[in-house]
């Protein structure tokens, strides 16, 4: 039997998003933040881990216009087309990821995900008869460095 193969992401004010279970590197709590000038919103923050510049997304901020507050944020890794390193990213959380377990029989048309998650997530699939887009993190961290 399958074991739990996405993480299931709490970004604040009820929105949820999910990734792959080797995506997450590991969770930062209260992780030391620097704001970087003349930034969007939802990119306003960079944070060092192991000598690394890693961007910090609010996705509260950039799907929903909200800004929550988190002490929480999921170190991703994720592979740029044509690199070989994987990049590092950030994203706010409000509470700790949960590792769940996705089949194709929950897969929805991505019509089905709400349009502001349409630039941001891969895939979308139905979770206890809420939609859940999976983030694409290549796309969301490309604009942000």
């Amino acid at each position: 039997m399958p074991g739990p193969n996405a993480w299931l992401l709490d970004l604040g004010h009820s929105m949820r998003a999910a990734i792959g279970s080797r995506e997450l590197v590991q969770i930062v709590e209260n992780p030391v933040l620097h704001v970087v000038p003349l930034t969007p919103d939802h990119a306003r923050h960079v944070l060092i881990w192991q000598k690394h510049l890693v961007p910090v997304i609010s996705l509260s901020m950039r799907v929903a216009a909200r800004a929550a507050d988190h002490s929480l944020v999921a170190l991703v890794a994720y592979q740029e087309v044509g690199h070989h390193v994987p990049k590092l990213g950030a994203v706010f959380l409000a509470s700790p990821p949960r590792r769940i377990e996705v089949s194709d029989a929950q897969a929805t048309a991505q019509d089905d995900c709400l349009a502001d998650w349409k630039g941001l997530a891969i895939s979308c699939f139905e979770r206890e008869g809420e939609l859940v887009p999976v983030l694409h993190l290549n796309r969301l961290f490309r604009g942000n460095r």
